[in-house]
């Protein structure tokens, strides 16, 4: 007991350490007005000192979280259970968060760009998702969207129209008071999120909840990125937390309003739309239960369309998300391409980006089929687990196969649902990919800008897309390995 409780203070003694330090040495109030905006890399000028002292932070930090949670999870044999107060688990959150709620966003600008868009459409009048900020040139803050001048919104109406609220209580001079807002609105979208999972955790593994809820909570990654940088994809992941609570408690069909409220934020939950009717067209034993399911689903797409509709009207192709796939950088795809492009392979951008997502619908297929016969046979797992696993499947292989830029807050959307599976090879390997994210945004932003003249484009992939993808894959498939073969010798 003693042991246990040495070992969570002193997580907490150094990530809150870690966290006030950079509160303190990056301050949003003192920062805000740098243009062209800086981060992280430009503000330590790119020194090894700095790179080492936050990679050495990030192994201390999620090597004492796999040790406090790996035995309750599954994935490791040291340690014991965790039983923690739910009021120390929320507190601590909430010191986590409240301290980097003061820090300048130095390992992305997205918020930045949030707060420049929301200002065009307010004080402007221009569609943030048709209109790109160098039309409007005239904005003293147009600057601190950096090389995304030229890019309009590849967000959701919601979270446009959320993100005005504070601009508009700001006023078009209290820049930095717009900045809090946003702050503010990330904030609160991580402590509904930790809420959330604390909740499920509670409702679906009554013996190991607090190592789930910590999990989530407390994992690095997802301070920095969802409240330190303020990026939008927490109050995304509210929203699916929400579906998947009513999922648990029997109100599917709500459900589907609160995927859409998630779709409506950020595009990316669409991909798991269609696997949550599958599942639910599944559970239906009559075809006139499943008809009537399928078209209160049916309205609240349409509804959804709808809503888009009224913001992209007449023309959608300015908008960004639609437009992603016209660069690529850090991701397996962009690695093919310079493969493709050293061995002269004509048109290898094209051709390696139709492979890949001709590859990535044909694993999606596959995983609807797999959802289909789990929950149709009910083959012995409880109704909400295929889907919860069908669900990480469909964002591992985005964030594997669709995407053409990888970023490293895209591993939270695994975080959340990964905290809640029953699997050790899921729960260990998201948190060694939120690891391999982190140091590995490390090494793209700070290391591979600083030794650029040696490193190549083809060569930097080559190093940092096996580390962050392939790591995790291979600890996941080792310990897939692992279990059946223990499942062999048992039976």
């Amino acid at each position: 007991m003693r042991e246990r409780w040495a070992r969570v203070g002193t997580f907490v003694v150094l990530a809150e350490g870690l966290y006030l330090v950079l509160a303190v040495k990056f301050p949003l109030a003192r920062l805000y007005a740098r243009i062209p905006p800086v981060d992280f890399a430009k503000l330590t000028d790119y020194r090894l000192t700095a790179s080492g002292a936050l990679l050495l932070a990030y192994v201390a930090l999620f090597g004492l979280l796999a040790g406090l949670v790996g035995r309750d999870m599954g994935f490791s044999l040291r340690g014991g259970r965790l039983h923690l107060p739910p009021r120390l688990i929320l507190g601590v959150s909430f010191l986590f968060g409240i301290t980097l709620f003061f820090l300048y966003p130095i390992f992305a600008i997205d918020m930045l760009m949030y707060a420049v868009r929301t200002r065009l459409w307010l004080f402007h009048g221009a569609n943030p998702f048709l209109v790109p900020p160098a039309n409007v040139p005239t904005d003293p803050w147009i600057g601190l969207t950096g090389e995304w001048i030229r890019a309009t919104s590849g967000y959701s109406p919601l979270w446009e129209v959320i993100a005005l609220l504070p601009a508009w209580l700001a006023g078009p001079q209290r820049f930095l008071l717009h900045l809090w807002g946003l702050k503010t609105i990330a904030f609160l979208a991580y402590l509904a999120d930790v809420w959330l999972v604390y909740h499920l955790a509670r409702d679906l593994h009554a013996h190991t909840w607090a190592a789930r809820a910590i999990f989530f909570a407390w994992n690095p990654l997802v301070l920095l990125e969802l409240v330190g940088n303020g990026h939008n994809d927490g109050l995304m992941l509210t929203f699916v937390l929400l579906a998947l609570w009513l999922i648990v408690h029997g109100r599917d069909g709500l459900a589907h309003l609160a995927l859409a409220g998630s779709v409506l934020i950020k595009v990316t939950p669409l991909f798991l739309w269609p696997l949550l009717w599958v599942w639910g067209v599944a559970r239906r034993e009559t075809w006139v239960e499943r008809v009537r399911y399928t078209a209160g689903v049916a309205v609240v797409v349409l509804a959804t369309l709808g809503i888009f509709a009224l913001f992209l009207w007449p023309d959608p192709t300015p908008w960004q998300a639609l437009r992603e796939s016209e660069s690529s950088s850090r991701t397996l795809q962009t690695l093919f391409i310079l493969m493709g492009m050293a061995a002269h392979l004509p048109d290898a951008y094209t051709r390696v980006q139709l492979a890949l997502r001709a590859l990535f619908l044909l694993a999606y297929v596959g995983i609807l089929v797999w959802l289909w016969r789990r929950v149709s046979h009910r083959v012995g797992w409880h109704s909400w687990v295929p889907l919860l696993h069908a669900w990480l499947g469909v964002l591992a292989l985005l964030v594997l196969l669709f995407a053409s830029n990888w970023r490293p807050w895209y591993t939270t959307w695994l975080l959340a649902l990964a905290a809640l599976s029953p699997s050790p090879v899921w729960t260990g390997g998201v948190l060694v990919f939120s690891f391999t994210a982190a140091t590995g945004d490390v090494y793209w932003t700070n290391l591979r800008w600083r030794f650029r003249e040696y490193l190549s484009p083809l060569v930097a992939h080559l190093i940092g897309v096996p580390y962050v993808f392939g790591v995790p894959l291979l600890w996941a498939g080792w310990n897939r390995y692992k279990a059946r073969q223990d499942a062999m010798l048992d039976a």
